[in-house]
């Protein structure tokens, strides 16, 4: 039995789309979440989703957050007014080691270098205000 021409091109757009739709998600893809906090130490560290730090401790906002991989900057944000930012992780920063910078006119910098959060974590920035004088 043969289909019809109207019934395979069907099946040959619902095909694409599958492929499309398994691809993305094997591409990479993974959502990684987080935030930047005032704190008394500048570090990056991954916490549980449900630290209340994420919810309770108040965002910075407009800092710059660059994610890095062998030395290759893989993404550059801003934390948003709340102090959270979102990006999508894919190749080598996926997987490997990152090297997490933050740096705004009112916080020392942060560096360090982790394994991005996994399912049920995220990623906290904290940063340590920068003195005003004294």
């Amino acid at each position: 039995m043969s289909l019809s021409h109207a019934a395979a091109r069907t099946a040959l757009v619902l095909g694409v789309c599958l492929s499309v739709a398994l691809c993305t998600g094997c591409d990479g893809g993974r959502r990684v979440t987080g935030k930047v906090i005032a704190g008394p130490a500048s570090i990056p560290v991954v916490v549980p989703s449900d630290d209340p730090r994420l919810t309770d401790a108040a965002g910075l906002a407009g800092v710059d957050v660059t994610i890095s991989s062998r030395g290759q900057v893989a993404h550059r944000l801003t934390s948003e007014q709340d102090g959270t930012f979102s990006f999508n992780a894919s190749g080598p920063v996926r997987t490997g080691q990152v090297e997490v910078e933050a740096s705004s006119g009112t916080i020392v910098p942060v560096r360090g270098t982790l394994y991005l959060p996994l399912e049920g974590q995220r990623l906290l920035i904290i940063a340590r205000p920068r003195s005003t004088g004294g």
